[in-house]
């Protein structure tokens, strides 16, 4: 599908001699210079991202990444692999960081994807704020998404702007409404209805199937991965 995607806006591209090119980070343009897509939530989002931490436009208008999304089976399964995605995370963001250009100039910040969304918005991003790796819970990750400012709060009805915690504006939600709850909160490893690691820039196709087989094949040996990472912790630097 992606392929035969390109493919069509390739052929549109030479008419004007331009070329698609993959970055993490929008390689010439500045992100003033930059307009949102027009919907109204990125509206929304980025009138209360203007106002919380120091990166909300450049995330808004200048990032792109390479996103996986792995099944799990029951809580005990999402623990484990919830837990490994973020030790892998280090690592990770370095080995696939690729974005070596910031506001139309040489990028001189190593993995600027993760200081951008770092800074986004602390609440929003931090979940380990909640609660750390021994005691990871369907429970806590609720707790951290129920108390985050929803921004946007849309219902089956209509979509308004809303400063208040997701806690404060639903009680009972729909399906559909709990889907839209789940993606207001930016974690690193976000929580739906599969895990969906986040932390890789946008890359060229044979870069990002690399990367989807060999996180394919950590998650497939998860039980030798965790013996490995557990020897590391046990080892003195």
């Amino acid at each position: 599908i992606y392929k035969d995607f390109r493919e069509k806006l390739q052929g549109i591209l030479d008419v004007y001699g331009y070329d698609a090119l993959q970055y993490g980070y929008q390689p010439k343009s500045q992100v003033t210079d930059l307009k949102l897509l027009p919907k109204e939530r990125y509206r929304m989002m980025d009138r209360y991202f203007a106002k919380i931490g120091s990166y909300g436009q450049q995330m808004m208008r200048g990032t792109a990444s390479t996103q996986v999304c792995i099944d799990f089976t029951s809580e005990e399964d999402f623990k484990k692999k919830y837990v490994l995605a973020y030790q892998l995370a280090p690592i990770m963001m370095f080995l696939f960081d690729n974005s070596p250009f910031y506001e139309g100039k040489k990028n001189t910040i190593p993995m600027l994807r993760n200081r951008i969304w770092n800074g986004v918005d602390e609440k929003r991003v931090n979940i380990w704020g909640e609660m750390d790796f021994s005691d990871i819970s369907y429970e806590k990750y609720a707790t951290f998404v129920a108390d985050t400012p929803i921004v946007v709060h849309e219902t089956e009805k209509c979509i308004s702007y809303s400063c208040k915690s997701i806690r404060a504006c639903y009680t009972k939600p729909s399906k559909a409404e709990v889907e839209h709850i789940l993606s207001m909160v930016f974690p690193m490893v976000r929580l739906k209805q599969f895990i969906e690691i986040r932390y890789a820039d946008a890359m060229k196709l044979e870069q990002a199937l690399f990367y989807i087989t060999w996180i394919k094949g950590l998650f497939t040996g998860l039980n030798e991965v965790e013996s490995y990472i557990k020897e590391l912790d046990c080892v003195s630097v």
